[in-house]
């Protein structure tokens, strides 16, 4: 009688095949000393000695791809969220009930970094109104509010609150979204929530001059450079 191979054939041998690989890495992981993770750890040393430098320009070349193409990349992503969303919020919620202890983690990191959450924040709002540029980081806006004395640029000098340098401070935008304002660097300024909200997309409720100069650098991987410059 000859062999007949059909789809369903070809898929049970896959699946025995992949059940064979599963059980073999199952019992190599077992065995090890070190246990799992003492075995992967073996598994990405030794694959990292052998195809290092290959693997280390195969990366630098996809972070500057991403990084010429982002817009590009980031239309493409929004389409395929847009398609499969649900699929998606599916996988992340599998995935958040699977890791608990990731919901403490990123609270943990929230309030450690109040400045890169809420640089966050207004990035998406930035680009949701589709700002002209959209570039200004955590470090810079921690400059600006050095620069301004950690002060409500709009409070009048006498404000107790901010000699006490307890108000809460937002970045207010001199030229508001409404008019094609950008959210960066020279276009922001320190001010407290309620002269921000009385400002809203109406002209600086008085002259105010923006941070022009800074030191602080642009939110940009270091270690790519140090490694572009390596291989």
């Amino acid at each position: 009688m000859a062999y007949v191979s059909t789809p369903s054939v070809r898929a049970y041998h896959r699946q025995w095949a992949a059940n064979r690989r599963k059980a073999k890495r199952e019992a190599e992981q077992q065995a090890h000393p070190l246990g799992p993770l003492g075995w992967q750890g073996e598994r990405l040393i030794k694959k990292w000695v052998r195809h290092g430098e290959a693997l280390l320009r195969r990366m630098i070349r996809s972070q500057q791809v991403a990084r010429e193409n982002r817009a590009e990349l980031r239309i493409y992503w929004r389409a395929w969220y847009a398609k499969n969303r649900e699929r998606a919020l599916a996988q992340k919620a599998a995935w958040l009930e699977k890791h608990p202890e990731f919901k403490e983690y990123q609270k943990k990191w929230m309030r450690e970094h109040p400045d890169v959450r809420n640089m966050e924040t207004h990035k998406r709002r930035a680009r949701k109104v589709n700002a002209p540029i959209n570039d200004l980081t955590a470090a810079q806006w921690q400059e600006i509010k050095e620069a301004f004395a950690h002060r409500c640029s709009y409070c009048p000098a006498d404000c107790q609150a901010c000699k006490r340098k307890t108000h809460k401070l937002t970045p207010d935008h001199v030229t508001p979204y409404a008019k094609n304002g950008s959210n960066t660097l020279w276009n922001v300024i320190p001010a407290c929530k309620s002269c921000n909200c009385r400002k809203g997309p109406r002209p600086p409720l008085k002259p105010v001059q923006p941070l022009l100069l800074t030191i602080a650098p642009s939110k940009k991987p270091k270690v790519t450079q140090e490694r572009l410059s390596n291989v």
